[in-house]
């Protein structure tokens, strides 16, 4: 014995096709707008980078990881100034770094601890001339654990100043 369908329900399967199919559309829209907002945020994180990176005052960005603040990138200046030796840091901390100078790291605390910009004047022995000088460190909060330190020059000759500074960070 067979049974027969109602002739709606060939009707009421139509329109939940014509329904799925617009469901479909809608994630398939919805799939490519978020799609498109992701490749706009990874080119707008590109511009941010390569704006930082072009940055003519050598700066260092640091992360929050386990306590500490580790080195996790640096700008173009840094690299120029340090003679490429500001690579074989990334990944250490600051104490590690900064040992002769922990007001610096102080600094980086406070600003993060703040979140707001830390500036210090502070006279700088260089390691290796033992010539002394006047630098400003500016410790800049970023976001959440995220520390952007600044060098820049409060003496006459800003090249040697802050070479001197970046020194102690390559060596």
């Amino acid at each position: 014995m067979s049974e027969e369908f109602p002739l709606d329900i060939y009707g009421r399967l139509s329109e939940a096709a014509t329904r799925l199919q617009g469901r479909t559309r809608q994630i398939i829209d919805n799939t490519l707008m978020l799609s498109n907002e992701v490749k706009e945020c990874r080119l707008q994180k590109e511009r941010h980078k390569a704006i930082f990176k072009a940055i003519p005052v050598p700066a260092l960005v640091w992360r929050v990881i386990n306590g500490e603040f580790i080195l996790i990138d640096y700008n173009d200046e840094m690299y120029r100034i340090s003679e490429a030796k500001v690579i074989k840091h990334i990944g250490m901390a600051a104490k590690a770094i900064y040992v002769q100078t922990p007001d610096i790291v102080s600094d980086m605390e406070r600003c993060l601890m703040e979140r707001t910009m830390v500036q210090e004047a502070m006279s700088y022995c260089c390691p290796f001339s033992l010539k002394h000088s006047k630098i400003k460190v500016s410790c800049n909060y970023a976001i959440s654990d995220i520390v952007i330190t600044v060098f820049s020059n409060i003496n006459e000759d800003t090249n040697e100043i802050v070479e001197q500074a970046i020194e102690q960070v390559a060596e």
